[in-house]
C-alpha cells in the first residue's frame, strides 16, 4: 500500500493529525544564556554606578553631622565638668570620660571618620576641640573648632579650623 512509503507508521497517520508526535523530541533547555546573564550584570553595573557616588555622599554628610553633634556634647561636658567637678577648670577627654560626662567612643579621640581633640590652655582655664576628618574628602570635607564660647567653626580647605572660620 502507499502508506508502506512514508517514513512515519501507519498507525499515527490514522490517528487525529493533532497527536503527531515528531520523529526527533524538543530540546528542553532550562537556566540562563551568557547573554542574559552579560545583560543583568552589565544592568546592575550602570546602577551601581550612578547610586555609589550618591551613597558616599550620604555617608559623608552623616560623619560630618555626627562630628558637630559630638563637638557640641565635648562643649557641653567641659562647661559641666568646670561648674562641678573641675573647680573652674576644664579637663581633658579623658578626664570627661572618667567623670561620666562623655562616653568611651567619644573618649577613644575618634569617631565616625573624625577624629577629636582637645587642646587645653596653660592653667586649664580654656579649651579648645578641634575636629578633622580622618580621611580628608572621604570621611568629610569640613573640618570643626569650638571653643568656651560654645560656638562651632568650620572650615572646607584640608587645615584645622580656627577661631577665625567661619561659624555654623
Amino acid at each position: 500500500s502507499w502508506l508502506s512509503v512514508l517514513p512515519i507508521s501507519p498507525s499515527r497517520i490514522s490517528n487525529s493529525c493533532y497527536n503527531y508526535e515528531p520523529m526527533m523530541p524538543w530540546k528542553v533547555t532550562r537556566g540562563f544564556s551568557l547573554i542574559e546573564l552579560l545583560i543583568v550584570i552589565t544592568v546592575i553595573g550602570i546602577i551601581s554606578a550612578i547610586a555609589l557616588p550618591n551613597l558616599l555622599q550620604s555617608k559623608m554628610a552623616g560623619n560630618e553631622a555626627s562630628a558637630i553633634s559630638t563637638v557640641r556634647n565635648i562643649v557641653s561636658a567641659e562647661m559641666s565638668y568646670s561648674v562641678t567637678t573641675g573647680s573652674g577648670k576644664y579637663g581633658t577627654l579623658t578626664v570627661l570620660v572618667n567623670n561620666g560626662l562623655l562616653d568611651s567612643v567619644v573618649g577613644s579621640g575618634t569617631k565616625e571618620g573624625y577624629t577629636f581633640v582637645v587642646t587645653l590652655g596653660a592653667s586649664n582655664d580654656t579649651f579648645i576641640i578641634d575636629s578633622r576628618p580622618l580621611i580628608y574628602s572621604n570621611t568629610g570635607v569640613r573640618s570643626f573648632y569650638s571653643d568656651g564660647s560654645g560656638v562651632i567653626r568650620y572650615t572646607t580647605v584640608d587645615a584645622r579650623a580656627t577661631s577665625s572660620s567661619a561659624p555654623l
